[in-house]
């Protein structure tokens, strides 16, 4: 895997707002930088899509899964600070219930091999109870329209995907990288969430598998990989449509906590440095609100040259779209993958609505 000196900042990696929207304008690439690993099979016949809980990519998703409920208990050497209520959760947020929580597996038996799966064997072990503090998270995936008007601010550097096909203003803002994604975070009073906030999201505190439960996901409740192909078999147009394409956020149901395509459909960027498992990442990732190695933040970690991805996706197949799976790119995502992200934030905290006012 390429490796850069992660030197960056978000403002230095692309010209301008004006830039990127004269990339919109133009052809998008037919094809993708794919990544070792990631070559594309042969050319998959155009399936019928599941019918999606709405036909519009509205956005307004299906009937939502009850939160888990159980309350589970941490080590008795440890004291853990008060949980916060949930407060006003802004309409665009879904609330997740802080506490302690299962994070990682001894053994990962789903048997995803992506490209940059580490030597040592799976990162996402051993299993370890952490504790979260109640946050905030995004309900979607931030998509080219909210991206668009942050760069129209002033406050994101340009980015664009790189397939075509994948332009729609209510799908997923793919071919950025982390930097940007914190900085949009940023421009909304928000943050990345952390590793340990995403799995507390997907698996909830009883350390399920997915957001929906400890089956793995299929075309009925995420957008992934399956028999048909990349994208539930719905291809793409434009060369190499058997790679099929990121759908409009909310097309599926959600799953706990109201919290829409948290596995599958676009990858994530989330907030840690990357670790090659949780045993190697040690008391950094442990204990109460863990934020991985050197707290993460954009600032280079010695010893550390790549950020964490989470939540699988249309490319890959159910066992790479669960809770548990990590990921590692290089931080200014080059060479070019197609990862998406969402915001979190600390329950009660200000953050900027979509129409431009603070809750």
């Amino acid at each position: 895997m390429t490796k850069r000196p992660l030197q960056q900042t978000a403002r230095s990696i692309v010209p301008s707002a004006a830039a990127w929207v004269g990339l919109l304008l133009l052809p998008l690439q037919a094809g993708c930088s794919t990544g070792v690993g990631e070559t594309p099979p042969p050319a998959v016949p155009t399936a019928p899509a599941v019918t999606p809980p709405i036909a519009d990519g509205s956005g307004s998703g299906a009937a939502i899964a009850p939160a888990a409920a159980k309350v589970v208990a941490g080590p008795p050497s440890v004291e853990a600070p008060a949980l916060v209520d949930c407060s006003a959760t802004p309409a665009d947020m879904a609330c997740v219930p802080g506490g302690w929580h299962p994070r990682g597996v001894d053994e990962d038996r789903d048997g995803c091999r992506q490209a940059d799966e580490p030597r040592s064997g799976p990162a996402s072990m051993p299993s370890a109870l952490v504790w979260n503090q109640t946050f905030w998270m995004d309900k979607y995936e931030v998509t080219i329209s909210d991206y668009g008007q942050c760069m129209s601010a002033g406050g994101c550097p340009a980015a664009a995907p790189l397939y075509q096909d994948f332009s729609n203003p209510k799908q997923p803002i793919t071919g950025g990288n982390w930097y940007a994604a914190e900085a949009y975070c940023s421009w909304r009073g928000k943050r990345l969430p952390t590793e340990a906030e995403f799995e507390l999201a997907a698996r909830g505190p009883e350390g399920e598998k997915t957001p929906f439960g400890n089956d793995l996901v299929s075309c009925e409740n995420a957008v992934i990989k399956d028999e048909r192909g990349r994208s539930c078999g719905i291809t793409k147009r434009g060369a190499s449509p058997e790679k099929g394409k990121v759908l409009l956020v909310g097309l599926r149901a959600a799953g706990r906590y109201g919290i829409f395509d948290l596995v599958g459909n676009a990858e994530e960027w989330v907030a840690d440095w990357w670790s090659p498992s949780w045993a190697s990442c040690g008391e950094a990732c442990l204990g109460i609100n863990p934020k991985g190695p050197c707290g993460g933040g954009a600032a280079p970690c010695k010893g550390h040259s790549n950020k964490t991805v989470r939540g699988g996706s249309w490319y890959w197949g159910p066992e790479c779209a669960t809770g548990i799976r990590r990921r590692r790119h290089v931080a200014s995502n080059s060479p070019p993958h197609h990862f998406g992200f969402r915001c979190a934030a600390d329950a009660g905290s200000p953050v900027r609505l979509p129409n431009g006012k603070t809750n």
